[in-house]
């Protein structure tokens, strides 16, 4: 029998492609105040993205993101946060349901 290390196993449904695309983002601030500001992706799937934010959140709100050259939008939840260490403040989004055609990129399924 074989054991394999938990985190070499990919847990994700959808694969995680590097792409940087233009998107608003609208929810609302740990503040509580509505904020609707553009940034882009870092990686895309088919269930969600990274995207770069300089607005603190909170996990679990609700998100819209709207491409900025298709204006199509998705709804989601923010996932998770974190500082990279030169500064720069990455969020997770997961969609409310699969957005096949959103990213307009090839995305292998897991």
């Amino acid at each position: 029998m074989t054991t394999h290390d938990v985190r070499s196993i990919e847990r994700r449904r959808s694969a995680r492609v590097a792409a940087s695309i233009a998107v608003r983002v609208q929810g609302q601030a740990r503040s509580g105040q509505e904020f609707n500001v553009q940034t882009h992706t870092h990686t895309v799937s088919l269930f969600g993205c990274l995207i770069l934010l300089d607005v603190e959140i909170f996990v679990d709100r609700k998100v819209v993101l709207t491409r900025e050259d298709t204006h199509q939008s998705v709804e989601g939840k923010f996932v998770s946060t974190w500082r990279h260490p030169d500064g720069r403040r990455f969020v997770g989004v997961a969609f409310s349901s699969v957005a096949q055609d959103f990213w307009r990129v090839a995305i292998p399924s897991a």
